[in-house]
């Protein structure tokens, strides 16, 4: 049986909007999660990052609420997680359930992929996959050979096929210090706050009803791809169009990084996301 690691988050008030748990404080339970499975399944991560020159970054993420929990449903999250290697070590799959007394009520999936520090103090790296010695510290059920699922790709094809556009914006930011991990680089778990951003002020200066959702209704569902990084004072734009139908209103938002002497006409993107709000139940 493939090995699972188990702790227990206290609850506080900060990891909480009145309606359930912050998608952005579940990616950081993940991040907690994912580096006690990389110590427990694999070493230590300073050791894997100085004396193997490996790290992991998120490719993507899919967050899925499975029914409803606030501040006030526990003491405590219960995390169980595991990690699984992904075509023979191209990508590190951790497989996160955050529940409480037995019954889950949110499940992570974070999608990794492998890199090869460079050893210089910036700690810049480029893709690699898992070398043999780490490869063979897992076990065999650790290894799953299974085609890679895109759940966001499907999604916004059906999104995009089927869904009514009701409303778009955008909003700019700055990447700060705040925002960053140790190598200056974008925190990819505060993609959820920059996307709140976004929904909620589509939701503030729209006028379809139905955008009430995106900040009335618990989510139900965040799918998120990561195409590129953002450094310390990069500039950002946020896109963001809600479209309903489906049964859901889905507010699609694509993440830009204006680069100096670029501007604004053709920026990279930085990542892709799409959040699910169940439809028709906000008055």
């Amino acid at each position: 049986m493939a090995r699972r690691t188990r702790f227990a988050v206290p609850v506080d008030t900060c990891q909480f909007s009145p309606l359930q748990l912050h998608p952005a404080t579940a990616l950081r339970i993940g991040m907690t999660a994912l580096a006690r499975c990389i110590g427990e399944q694999l070493v230590d991560w300073r050791v894997l990052k100085t004396r193997h020159r490996t790290t992991v970054v998120i490719a993507s993420v899919r967050l899925d609420y499975l029914r409803p929990f606030n501040f006030f449903s526990a003491a405590e999250i219960d995390v169980d997680a595991g990690l699984v290697i992904r075509r023979g070590g191209r990508f590190v799959e951790l497989d996160c359930r955050l529940g409480a007394s037995d019954d889950e009520f949110a499940r992570l999936r974070v999608l990794n992929r492998p890199v090869r520090l460079s050893g210089t103090d910036a700690l810049d790296a480029a893709p690699m996959d898992l070398e043999p010695d780490l490869l063979a510290r897992l076990q065999p059920d650790e290894h799953d050979q299974s085609p890679l699922a895109r759940p966001l790709r499907d999604r916004l094809s059906a999104v995009h096929g089927s869904g009514e556009l009701i409303g778009k914006g955008q909003v700019d930011f700055t990447v700060c210090r705040a925002d960053c991990e140790i190598a200056d680089q974008w925190q990819n778990v505060r993609l959820p706050d920059w996307l709140a951003a976004g929904r909620e002020r589509l939701v503030f200066d729209g006028t379809d009803a139905r955008l009430k959702a995106g900040l009335c209704d618990p989510m139900s569902r965040l799918l998120a791809e990561f195409r590129r990084p953002m450094y310390l004072g990069d500039a950002g734009l946020l896109h963001t169009r809600a479209y309903a139908g489906d049964g859901s209103v889905a507010f699609v938002h694509e993440l830009y990084s204006v680069l100096p002497g670029i501007g604004a006409a053709q920026p990279p993107l930085c990542a892709v996301a799409v959040e699910d709000f169940p439809a028709g139940t906000t008055g």
